[in-house]
């Protein structure tokens, strides 16, 4: 699923057993269906959620992470705004919502192994039938980005994108010459 931004007031990224949703205000897309991320950070964020904080790769983590000023007073005046549009702009949240009760840690273990696997392809990868839907419904893309997301060759992708668009209306009055 795309993954929109966050402003970290609200997550608008949610994944339950019941399907995927966001909550809050709407944000332009930070991550493709498909797209490689860096899970940087997995904490508890409530009694019944877990959130991940979702970055590009390590790199973009690590220029956050090494940001934050390091006095116990907390940064400059001003700062704060600053570093919060720069993590902003490099990272997003998943919040998982768990129905397992706190205290029972194996269960939420494995509903959170379950609800990752709603997220992210883990130890398997895309099929042809999803890269091909993907592919559909990500059609304003550029072709070279359907390429990288997909490792589908540019060629393969226009086929499959003429072979899902609708054939011309025909008026139903034949010519005879």
């Amino acid at each position: 699923m795309d993954l929109q931004g966050t402003n970290y007031l609200s997550v608008p990224n949610v994944v339950t057993d019941g399907g995927f949703s966001y909550r809050g205000r709407q944000f332009g897309v930070m991550f493709r269906e498909m797209e490689m991320v860096y899970l940087a950070r997995f904490s508890n964020a409530a009694a019944s959620e877990v959130a991940l904080t979702i970055y590009r790769n390590k790199t973009d983590a690590e220029q956050v992470r090494g940001a934050v000023p390091s006095t116990p007073f907390g940064p400059a005046a001003g700062t704060e705004v600053a570093l919060g549009a720069f993590a902003r702009d490099l990272s997003t949240t998943v919040t998982l919502e768990l129905h397992s009760g706190k205290k029972d840690l194996a269960a939420q273990r494995e509903e959170i192994v379950r609800l990752l696997g709603k997220l992210f392809y883990m130890k398997e990868e895309p099929t042809l039938e999803e890269k091909q839907a993907f592919i559909r419904s990500h059609a304003q893309l550029p072709l070279p980005k359907l390429s990288q997301l997909t490792g589908m060759s540019e060629e393969m992708i226009k086929v499959i994108l003429e072979e899902g668009k609708p054939e011309p209306p025909t008026t139903g009055v034949e010519k005879q010459e």
